[in-house]
C-alpha cells in the first residue's frame, strides 16, 4: 500500500480544480465551488461541480463523483496506482514502490513493450524482400524514406505467425500478445497474427509510447483498414493519430483530416499540425485533446457528402470546448493529399489562409443549394440559414450572420433575427424536455447497487449519510460523531463499512475523501461524493448533528427489536450473538 502520508501529501499538491480544469472549461458557481459541462456524458446545461473545500467534484446529472485521483482513474482510464503515479509525475513527487501492487501497470508496460517491438519488426520488414509490395505501396503515394521513417511506417508480412514468433523469441507471452491485440486466438485454441499483408501505421500517443497500429490492406481480405480494438493502453475515441507530432506545435492552428495518409502527406508537405482520427468520427474526449493544444482548428474533411456530413458533426463537437473553427473547402480533389500532389504546398497553404469560419462556411454550402432569384428559393435558402445561426453561442455573432442572410435573402435583418429567436426558443425548450426525461430515465434505470438497502431504510440512510457527510467535512465534527455513534448503531452495510473506515482513518486533522480512495470503488467514492454535495453550503450546529444521532439510533433500536420478535425462540441465541459482533 502507499503510504497515507504520501496521498496526503499528493492531494495538497494537486488542487483538484487545477487539476480539472484542462479537461472542463470551469466557472466559478461559489465562493466554494465552480461548474462545467460533465465530462463523462453529454449535456448542454452544466451539471458537474467541483467543491473546493472538499477536493471533490460530483455531476448531478449522470451521478460520477470522486476525489481528484479518481478524476484521472476515469478521465485517463488508469488504476489506482497508475492515476496516483499519474498526479505525482505532474507535481515532482516521488511513488514509494515498496509493497505497491501495480499488477495493471506492469501489463500495461509490456503491452507498451511488445507494441514497440511489433513497430520495430514491421519497419524492418519493409526493406526486406517480402515487405517489397508495402513499400511500393507507400512510395506509389508520394512518400519519401525520410518520412516513412518519420512516422515509422512498416509492412505486415503476408504470414499468419511471423510477428507472433518474433516476439515470443523476444520473450513476450501469447496472453500478452492478445492483451495487446497483436495476435488473434484461433478457433483450436492457438493464436494468430492480426496484421497480414497490410501496411502498418503505428499510432504513438503524446508521450512517444506505440499504443496501437492501423493496417491498410493490400489484398482481398476485408476491412480495408483495420485497427488496433481496445486495449488497456489504447482507447480510440481517447487519441488522435500524430498528435505526439502535432503537440510541439502548441498553439498553432492544428489541421483535422479524415485518414492516416492525409496527415503524412500534409506532415510531409511541411504542416506539421495535421492530426485525425482513428477510425471513427470525432467525439467529445477527442476535441478535448485538441483544446488542450491550440485555441483554432482547420477541418480538412474529405469533400463528397459524407465527408460533408462529418464536418457538420465535428464542427458540433469542436464548438462545446470554445475552439475557434474554420472549414477548408478542397477545389478540384477529394481530399488534402490529392490536392497536394497536383497543386504543391504553396496553393495548399493559400487555401488554408482562405478557410471560412464554420458559420461562414455553412451558410455558403446553403446559399449554393437554392436559387436566389426565386422567391421560393429565397424563403427555403432564409428557413435553412436561420437554423445555422441560431446554434451560434453569442447575440453579436447571430447579429452579424443575420446580416449576411438578409442580404442574401432580400429581408430585413430584425426579420432574420425573429425567426432566428423563435428557433432558439423552440430548441431550448425541446433541450429543457430531453434534460429532464433523461435524468428521469437515469434516476429509474440506476439501480442502488452501492447502498441497495437506503431505499427500504430511508430515515436511517438520510441520518447516515448526512453524518458520514459532516465527518469528512470537519475533523471536530467527525470526532463528536465518533464518540456518539458506534458501527453497530448503522442500519445498512454500506455506509456501517464507509463509517469504519472513517473511524480507522489516521490523518491527525481527521477523514477526508483521498483517504476513501484506495478502499472504494470509483462507484462507492461517486456515492461519498453525491453525500457531500448534498451537504454543500448547509451550516451544520449541534442540534442538526444531534438530530441525526437520534434518528439513527432510533432506527437502529426499532429494526433490532422487530427482528427479534420476529425470530423463533430456537434462533435467538445465535441472533443475539450476531448483534454483539456486529456492534464490536
Amino acid at each position: 500500500m502507499i503510504p497515507d502520508s504520501f496521498i496526503t501529501e499528493l492531494k495538497f499538491r494537486n488542487d483538484i480544480e487545477d487539476v480539472i480544469s484542462p479537461y472542463v472549461p470551469l466557472k466559478r458557481a461559489g465562493s466554494n465551488t465552480v461548474k462545467g459541462l460533465c465530462p463523462f456524458h453529454s449535456e448542454k446545461t452544466p451539471s458537474f461541480v467541483v467543491y473546493k473545500d472538499t477536493q471533490s467534484y460530483y455531476c448531478f446529472g449522470c451521478g460520477a463523483g470522486g476525489d481528484v485521483i479518481t478524476f484521472i482513474r476515469n478521465i485517463e482510464n488508469l488504476d489506482y496506482v497508475e492515476a496516483v503515479k499519474w498526479l505525482a509525475q505532474r507535481c515532482g513527487m516521488q511513488v514509494p514502490e515498496q509493497g505497491v501492487d501495480d499488477s495493471m501497470g506492469k501489463l500495461k508496460l509490456r503491452i507498451l513493450e511488445a507494441n514497440r517491438a511489433a513497430a520495430r519488426f514491421f519497419y524492418a520488414v519493409l526493406k526486406t524482400p517480402a515487405g517489397k509490395p508495402g513499400l511500393d505501396y507507400l512510395r506509389g503515394r508520394g512518400l519519401t524514406d525520410e518520412t516513412i521513417k518519420h512516422f515509422g511506417l512498416g509492412y505486415a508480412p503476408d504470414s499468419w505467425s511471423s510477428l507472433r514468433d518474433a516476439l515470443r523469441q523476444k520473450g513476450f507471452s501469447d496472453s500478452e500478445l492478445l492483451a495487446a491485440d497483436l495476435v488473434a486466438r484461433s478457433k483450436k485454441g492457438g493464436t494468430y497474427d492480426k496484421f497480414r499483408n497490410r501496411v502498418i501505421f503505428p499510432i504513438i500517443d503524446v508521450r512517444g509510447n506505440v499504443i496501437a497500429f492501423g493496417g491498410r490492406n493490400l489484398g482481398d481480405e476485408k476491412p480495408k483498414y483495420l485497427n488496433t480494438a481496445e486495449t488497456p493502453v489504447f482507447h480510440k475515441n481517447r487519441n488522435l493519430f500524430a498528435l505526439g507530432f502535432a503537440k510541439n506545435h502548441k498553439g498553432e492552428p492544428f489541421i483535422l483530416a479524415e485518414g492516416y495518409m492525409d496527415v503524412i502527406a500534409m506532415h510531409q508537405a511541411g504542416f506539421p499540425t495535421a492530426v485525425a482520427t482513428l477510425g471513427t468520427a470525432i467525439g467529445e474526449s477527442q476535441a478535448r485533446l485538441i483544446a488542450q493544444y491550440t485555441g483554432e482548428v482547420i477541418v480538412s474533411y474529405d469533400a463528397d457528402e459524407a465527408g460533408q456530413v462529418a464536418t457538420k458533426r465535428a464542427v458540433g463537437f469542436l464548438a462545446q470546448t470554445g475552439l475557434k473553427i474554420r472549414i477548408l473547402t478542397i477545389p478540384g480533389a477529394k481530399d488534402p493529399d490529392e490536392f497536394i500532389k497536383k497543386n504543391g504546398a504553396h496553393r495548399f497553404q493559400r487555401l488554408l489562409d482562405e478557410a471560412k469560419g464554420s458559420t461562414e462556411h455553412e451558410l455558403s454550402r446553403i446559399e449554393g443549394r437554392y436559387d436566389l432569384e426565386d422567391p421560393e428559393g429565397r424563403i427555403a435558402y432564409l428557413r435553412e440559414a436561420a437554423q445555422a445561426i441560431a446554434a451560434l453561442p453569442t447575440p453579436g455573432e447571430r447579429d452579424v450572420y443575420a446580416g449576411v442572410a438578409a442580404e442574401k435573402s432580400g429581408v430585413k435583418k430584425d426579420n432574420v433575427l425573429l425567426q432566428v429567436e423563435d428557433i432558439r426558443r423552440s430548441r431550448r425548450r425541446k433541450e429543457r424536455r430531453r434534460e429532464r426525461q433523461e435524468l428521469v430515465n437515469t434516476v429509474l434505470d440506476r439501480r442502488d447497487t452501492v447502498n441497495p438497502q437506503a431505499a427500504a431504510n430511508p430515515r436511517a440512510a438520510t441520518a447516515e449519510e448526512m453524518l458520514i457527510a459532516t465527518a469528512v467535512r470537519d475533523g471536530q465534527w467527525a470526532r463528536y460523531i465518533f464518540a456518539a455513534v458506534e458501527e453497530g448503531d448503522f442500519v445498512t452495510d454500506f455506509d456501517r463499512r464507509l463509517y469504519g473506515l472513517l473511524k480507522s482513518c489516521p490523518l491527525p486533522e481527521g477523514p477526508d475523501l483521498t483517504y476513501l480512495t484506495k478502499f472504494l470503488t470509483p462507484e462507492e467514492l461517486a456515492r461519498v461524493s453525491r453525500m457531500l454535495a448534498k451537504s454543500a453550503g448547509l451550516k451544520v450546529g449541534k442540534e442538526d448533528v444531534d438530530f441525526n444521532i437520534r434518528n439513527l439510533k432510533e432506527e437502529s433500536r426499532k429494526l433490532t427489536a422487530e427482528r427479534i420478535a420476529q425470530t423463533p425462540e430456537t434462533q435467538l441465541g445465535d441472533l443475539i450473538a450476531g448483534l454483539k459482533d456486529k456492534k464490536k
